[in-house]
This record gives structure tokens, C-alpha cells and sequence, in this order.
């Protein structure tokens, strides 16, 4: 048996000058590139952990580079631009096309070809973007936070559509010095010139600080999470048949929907429990009934794929029993089991002494790209 879901991220934040307090220029919302780097780092940090520090530098170095009136066609792993546009940097870089298809550049050509990472043909000339996913680390760093606001909203998580929104505030220290901020980032360690989750160039030429003014970072970090609501599953899973509903639960632990996350259980149940509300407070579901459990095996990372695998093994002897409605994954505290994500089975399944049963449970993550 095979399930699980996915978690796509972007983030968008807003800048603020501060002066004795108060905002005096306030900067409209936008959007950050999370790096190559960043997505890595998720195998083994958490959502809040990616984005413990924010730093800012005084560099314009681009992110991205929009084709404008030139386009592509592909011819297998070939991509060709109508005008000379690529350079030898665009090697390690991403084009996403306008129409959506987006494929690592592998190597460079000649300024008019590049060979990608997806092979497909298509003689339609389309413009797109090369995004600059390679890029690790601020380029002229000057200072960095771990101070974050005090106020109520200022440092929150909650679920909007289909979204988890984890707002976190950063508030820097007043300047002794005039700068000017063309970019910032942010990362897990405090260094200004550690590694980055994301970063971005400032609109419109930067933010001017004077002598005694904070920068305000507000960031959103927005991870789309589904389902939230039954969602049908075809089936057969199991040899008594049927199809199944699966949701996610019990999201208000960072911990629990990391894609990090090493030590999940698994449990076969007979609970007749609907689902629970995909709730962001601490006080996560528990769930009833009778239950067989068993830990998982996260198999070996495959770098660059942004994927996990949760094995669970029930053997001969594990988790035999009649009236099976359900199966998830979670934690137990103790002796209480909290599901991160469950599949209702339509008909009732058995788990017996003659068969082995295995359920891989996916967690795959990934950036949204917006040309």
C-alpha cells in the first residue's frame, strides 16, 4: 500500500523602516525565491527552523531573468531561444516556462541553447523566466536578527484556504551607520554569510537607513497542505477491497509536518472516529479505539528530490486484526496516538498471520514559481 501528500512553499514578506518605534516607510508585500539550498535543507530542519534568522545585505545581484520577447522550443533535452540569451551561469539555474513546465539547466551550449533536465518536444515558441535556484547565501550581507516582535499577530501560524501561514516578525537592530538594504534572506544559522532559504532583491533600488532606524521584516512562510478535507482515494489497498478517504490532521505541531521528521508510527485501527479538524492550536486529536503499531523506517535520501519515504512493516506476527477501518501515521505521546495524516477505508480490512503487510507513506516538498 502506497499513500501520502505533498507540501509546496513560497514565502512573501514586507520591509518597514522604524524610527524611535515607529513605521515610518512601509513597503508593500512580496514575493521571496526559496533557493535549491533551502528545499534541501528541509531533510533534516523543520518549517520554523529554515527560518529562525533573517539577514540583509546591500548587493542588487538578481534572482531571476525574464526572457521578455524572447522564447524557447525544446527538441528532447535541448532547449533553443529564439535570440542569443543564455550564459555559461545559467548552468545549476531553473527555466520555467510561461506555460508552466519548468526544467533544470544542465549544461550550456552556446547563448541560444542549453541542455535541461526534462526531455520533451514542443515547437511552440514560449517565453519564461530563469529563476537563479542556485544561489546559496547573501551577497553582501550586513547584519542579521533572531529578535522578533512582540505583538500579538506578529509571530502566529494559521490555515487559510489550503494554506499554513507561519508568520514570524524580525525586528533589527538600529543602525550605527547609513546603509542602504538591497536584499535580504533568511536561514537557520546567524551568520551573515551562512547558507539562505530564500532571498530577494528590494524594490525599487533598496531601502535607505539612517543613522538610529531598524529594519521590520514581516515574512509569511505559506505552505500549501492538502487534503484538509476528505479526500477519495481509489483503491484496492488491502485484499477485502474498496476505496478510501485521507486527510490531514493535527497540524499545529511544527514537528509533526516536517518533512524532517524521522519517527513516525504507524497504526492500523478500528476506530469509527470521523476526521478531526486540521487544527494549528496545541491541543492536537488524539485518536481512539483499538490500535496495532508499528515504527517506520525512513529509507535513504535521495538528494535533490525533495522526497521521503516512511516504510511500515507489519509482519507476520504484527497488527493482525478484523474490522480494520483505518490507517495513519503520527507520534504517540505516551500511550496516545496523535494522526498526522489518516486513510478511512471504505469496507472494513483484515490484517492477518499469513500476510505481510507494507505501507510507504510519501512526504515529498517543493517551492511555488510565479513568473
Amino acid at each position: 500500500m502506497k499513500t501520502g501528500n505533498a507540501y509546496t512553499a513560497k514565502i512573501r514578506y514586507r520591509l518597514s523602516v522604524l524610527e524611535n518605534g515607529q513605521e515610518v516607510r512601509t513597503l508593500p508585500f512580496t514575493k521571496n525565491l526559496i533557493l535549491d539550498i533551502g528545499l534541501e535543507a528541509l531533510r533534516e530542519r523543520d518549517w520554523d527552523s529554515v527560518i529562525r534568522y533573517a539577514r540583509a545585505g546591500t548587493s542588487a545581484e538578481p534572482t531571476k531573468r525574464q526572457s521578455l520577447d524572447v522564447t524557447f522550443t525544446q527538441a528532447g533535452a535541448t532547449v533553443t531561444a529564439s535570440a542569443a540569451f543564455f550564459v555559461q551561469e545559467d548552468a545549476g539555474r531553473l527555466l520555467k516556462l510561461n506555460t508552466g513546465e519548468e526544467m533544470k539547466i544542465l549544461t550550456f551550449q552556446t547563448a541560444t541553447q542549453v541542455t535541461v533536465s526534462v526531455e520533451r518536444d514542443s515547437d511552440a515558441p514560449t517565453p519564461g523566466t530563469i529563476w537563479y535556484v542556485n544561489q546559496t547565501t547573501l551577497i553582501a550581507a550586513v547584519m542579521s536578527t533572531e529578535t522578533y516582535g512582540t505583538g500579538g499577530a506578529d509571530n502566529s501560524a494559521t490555515i487559510v484556504g489550503k494554506e499554513l501561514i507561519r508568520r514570524r516578525t524580525f525586528i533589527f537592530p538600529a543602525r550605527a551607520s547609513l546603509v542602504t538594504i538591497r536584499e535580504v534572506g533568511w536561514g537557520w544559522y546567524s551568520g551573515n554569510n551562512d547558507q539562505c532559504f530564500g532571498r530577494d532583491v528590494v524594490q525599487d533600488g533598496g531601502v535607505p537607513l539612517a543613522i538610529g532606524q531598524q529594519l521590520k521584516i514581516v515574512l509569511e512562510l505559506v505552505i500549501g497542505i492538502a487534503p484538509l478535507a476528505p479526500a477519495a482515494l481509489p483503491g484496492p489497498f488491502l485484499p477485502n477491497g474498496g476505496g478510501a478517504t485521507a486527510q490531514l490532521e493535527n497540524l499545529g505541531y511544527p514537528g509533526g509536518i516536517a518533512p524532517s521528521r524521522y519517527d513516525y508510527n504507524c497504526v492500523l485501527g478500528n476506530t469509527v472516529q470521523a476526521f478531526m479538524l486540521p487544527n494549528v492550536s496545541n491541543g492536537a486529536g488524539s485518536l481512539g479505539g483499538d490500535k496495532k503499531n508499528v515504527n517506520t523506517v525512513r529509507q535513504a535520501y535521495v538528494a535533490g528530490t525533495w522526497r521521503y519515504i516512511h516504510r511500515a512493516t507489519f509482519t507476520l506476527n504484527d497488527g493482525n486484526m478484523e474490522g480494520i477501518t483505518c490507517a495513519a501515521i503520527g507520534w504517540y505521546d505516551y500511550n496516545t496516538f496523535y494522526p498526522v495524516f489518516r486513510v478511512i477505508f471504505d469496507t472494513p480490512q483484515l490484517k492477518d498471520s499469513d500476510h505481510t503487510l507494507t505501507i510507504d507513506w510519501v512526504i515529498e516538498w517543493g517551492r511555488v514559481l510565479e513568473n
